[in-house]
Order: C-alpha cells, then structure tokens, then sequence
C-alpha cells in the first residue's frame, strides 16, 4: 500500500489524514495542529473525552481533547504576573485556567497553522505545518516572538511528532512545551490496563499542584491501573519508555530528543462532563511546571533552535 495524505473536513474542521499500512492520523492544522485521530489496524488509540468547541475554550470552561500541543508552557504557572528576563509577562484571564486559577497548558488557543510540505512516500508520510508568535495578543502573554515548526511522520513504527522552536530573538525563548495525548487501549476495560513506568525522580507536588522541591527516586514498573488516579510529575533518566497494555493490543510512547520530564494523568472514573475517562495522559515535556518562573527552561537560540521528538507506536499481544 503506498502511503497518502488525505485533505477533507472533519466534523467541519480542515484535515489533514495521514495513512500508511498499519496507521492513520488525523491533524486539523486551522484548530492547533490538533491531533483527533490515531489507529492501529483500524482500532483507535486517542479518546476524545471534550469536543472541539471545549477544546478552542480551554479550561476551566471546556478542556483538552485528543492529542494538543501546549505552549509556550505545558502544565501549571504559580502566577499570571512576573518577569522573564527583564520582561513582564501578564497572562490574560481568558487564558485557559485550572480549578485554583491558575494558568495551564499554555495560551495558543487553537492557532492556526500553516502547512508548508507534504511527502509521501511507499512505506511512510510526513507532514510539516507552522505558525509565528508574534501576535499583540499573544505576546502580552509570552513577549517573546518565536516560531513552532511540526513535524508529523507516519510509518510502520508509528507516529512520531517533532516540534521545533526557532527564534530570532536576541537573548534566547525559554522553552517550556508539552504534548498532552489522551491514549486508549481498545477492547480491554480501563481498570485492567497495565501501565509501564521507566525509573524517574517522582515530584511532590502541594496543594496546588506545583512542585516543591523535594522528589524521591523511583524504579521501572509495570503493573495493573486498577482503580489508581494519577496527576503526577517526574524528571526522567535515560529510560524514557512509557508503555500502556490491554487484551490483545500494547500502546508505547517514547519520549525522544528534548524531552526529560513527564506528567502523567488519569482522571477519577465519574469526572463531570466528560465524554470518556477511558484514557491515561502520557505528556512529554521540556521543562517541568512552574519552569518559566523558576528559571529551569531550555533555551531556544537564533543559532540553536530548540527540536523535541516523541513517538507513539501499537503491537498486537
């Protein structure tokens, strides 16, 4: 089967699909390179537990769905207001919000982005699509101007998403993104999924949420979710493996370049207003929370432009 790229509307959203002989994806580029769709074999892994009008409303009004991207921060800040580098930053209160007010998963509200190339070849496709922060509006929130540049690539080992952040701003962008994939193993009930851990420092977090310095080593495991919930927080080592198994099918995600930290989400079985809670949120991401305010963030430089890759992959058991 030669490998293609489909462009047709989604539930009224511009797609893009991508399809090789093991897999399909489907991005909607207008609505922030959303991810809405990944199949193995016809079975799909993402959920999609909020609809897109949620998704465009971020929290704590709608929420996140699919497979987005968040930036220019993943996760939590502890305030709205301070300084990054001598420059104020002022995060709107119509940004996306958790349960104590504050600001989460970053303030791209589903931007647009352009696509610049489409490949496609016999056993594999990829997709590059763009966009510039250089909006008023956007920079009041993170006065950096910068770009972000994805890379969607479909083959027999899966998908693997690239995000580059280049700059030309003459101190550096401090880099704080996060994927954030809601992944689901069919046919096998939630409680019963094995979940994989690589070793990993395991943060404590306080009552908000945010880390307070303290974290203790923990080994690889793997073991049944059962009835367990997660909101947690850990800087990897080496071994940046994650793995979720049901029935019949074993879903990894490995966090490639850039990415030293992860969040691990799963939310309590009766979370109001979801559609599903069949899920659990492997996030990769650049920095940890609250990386912007601590001063901890990477930097993306006109010389070295920031690049983090990770892969999601499906085998049948």
């Amino acid at each position: 089967m030669t490998s293609i790229v489909r462009v047709h509307s989604w539930r009224g959203e511009a797609a893009l699909t991508l399809v090789t002989a093991d897999y399909a994806a489907t991005f909607l580029p207008d609505c922030g390179m959303l991810g809405v769709s990944l199949t193995h074999d016809g079975a799909e892994l993402l959920a999609l537990p909020r609809s897109i009008e949620d998704y465009r409303r971020g929290m704590p009004t709608g929420g996140y769905t699919g497979l987005p991207l968040n930036a220019p921060y993943a996760n939590r800040l502890a305030r709205r207001r301070f300084r990054i580098d001598g420059r104020d930053v002022s995060i709107p209160r119509r940004a996306a919000a958790d349960r104590n007010g504050l600001p989460i998963h970053g303030t791209l509200e589903a931007q647009p982005f352009a696509v610049e190339s489409i490949a496609t070849r016999r056993n594999d496709v990829r997709v590059v699509v763009a966009m510039r922060y250089a909006e008023p509006r956007l920079l009041a929130a993170f006065p950096f101007v910068h770009s972000y540049r994805i890379e969607v690539a479909l083959s027999a080992r899966g998908l693997a998403v690239t995000t580059i952040v280049a700059t030309d701003e003459p101190t550096g962008v401090p880099v704080s993104f996060g994927w954030h994939p809601f992944l689901r193993v069919p046919n096998t009930a939630r409680s019963r999924w094995e979940l994989g851990l690589p070793s990993r420092r395991h943060a404590r977090l306080d009552e908000r949420l945010l880390p307070t310095g303290v974290d203790e080593l923990e080994a690889a495991e793997s073991r049944p979710l059962g009835s367990r919930t997660f909101d947690d927080h850990y800087a990897l080592g080496r071994d940046r493996r994650f793995s979720i198994v049901g029935r019949d099918r074993r879903i990894d995600v490995r966090f490639d370049e850039g990415y030293g930290f992860a969040q691990i989400y799963v939310p309590p079985r009766d979370m109001p207003g979801w559609a599903t809670t069949d899920f659990v949120c492997i996030e990769p991401m650049t920095a940890p929370i609250n990386a912007l305010l601590d001063g901890v963030a990477p930097l993306a430089t006109r010389a070295n432009p920031f690049a983090a890759t990770f892969t999601i992959a499906a085998t049948h058991t």
